[in-house]
Formats: C-alpha cells, sequence, structure tokens
C-alpha cells in the first residue's frame, strides 16, 4: 500500500483473510481493504468489508470503521444514511480526530435542507475548529446564511 500498488496491497490482503480467518489481523487487512475499495471508488466492495467489521471489538478499529462507513454513505449520495452515520459518529465518538470531517460533511447534508438545518452546525464547526480544512468553507455558509437587511 505504501508502495503505491493498490492492486498488489489488495491481493496480498485477501491472501491474508483467506489463509488465516480467525486471526485478530484478518480485522485490520478488511479495514485496508476497506480504504483501498473507498479510494477506488468502489463503495459496495468498501461497503461489504465494513459491513464484516462491525463486530468488532477493537475500540481504535471500530472508530476507524465507522468513520469510513460514513464517508461510503456521504461517497455513494445515501444522504439519509450518511447523516444518520454522522451524527451517531459525533454521539458515540466525540472527541474523535475524526469528529471536524463528520461535522463538516453533516453540515454540507444540511445545506440542502436550509439555513436553519445548518446555521448551529457551522457555527459548532468554527468554534470547536476555527483552524480546521473546513474552517473557510464553514465561514462562507455562515456568510451566505446571515440575515439580510
Amino acid at each position: 500500500m505504501r508502495g503505491g500498488q493498490p492492486r498488489a496491497a489488495r491481493d496480498a490482503l485477501q491472501r491474508l483473510i483467506e489463509r488465516f480467518p480467525d486471526d485478530r489481523e484478518c480485522e485490520l487487512a478488511r479495514y485496508d481493504l476497506a480504504r483501498l475499495a473507498f479510494e477506488a471508488g468502489e463503495w459496495q466492495a468498501a461497503d461489504e468489508q465494513l459491513a464484516a467489521l462491525r463486530r468488532t471489538t477493537d475500540p481504535a478499529l471500530v472508530e476507524l470503521a465507522a468513520s469510513l462507513d460514513c464517508r461510503v454513505a456521504y461517497a455513494r449520495r445515501e444522504q439519509a444514511r450518511a447523516a444518520t452515520c454522522f451524527e451517531a459518529f459525533r454521539k458515540r465518538f466525540p472527541r474523535s480526530p475524526h469528529d471536524g470531517e463528520m461535522l463538516a460533511q453533516l453540515a454540507a447534508l444540511r445545506f440542502e435542507k436550509g439555513c436553519e438545518q445548518v446555521r448551529t452546525l457551522l457555527t459548532e464547526y468554527l468554534a470547536r475548529y476555527p483552524r480546521g480544512p473546513f474552517a473557510a468553507t464553514a465561514a462562507r455558509g455562515l456568510e451566505r446564511c446571515a440575515p439580510h437587511e
């Protein structure tokens, strides 16, 4: 994967899962397969790997898989599923390093429902992540939603 050969990485990870299906490392391999599929735009394949991870008890992997699951739903334009996923993720992992991204994506989904729905989310984003990667976009969104006199 680090060598920039996703197909070779995918094959190696698949062989690991086939050879050692009960090994804990298989969960990590499934996450990496899901990530590779996501990066390739193969949403169904990503979903399949993530479904197998829903039973994991590894706290770090649970959070990573949940984050990727939300990103897949958003990329697939499954708006209801993505919004529910973002909200659930933020409740379950309030101190996650992925919280800013989840909040920004949730705000992007809410924009379609109008400014009343999104203003609170954008304000929260800017308060929590004033220098975050989505701060400029959030500020523009708030400006767009400001009442005009």
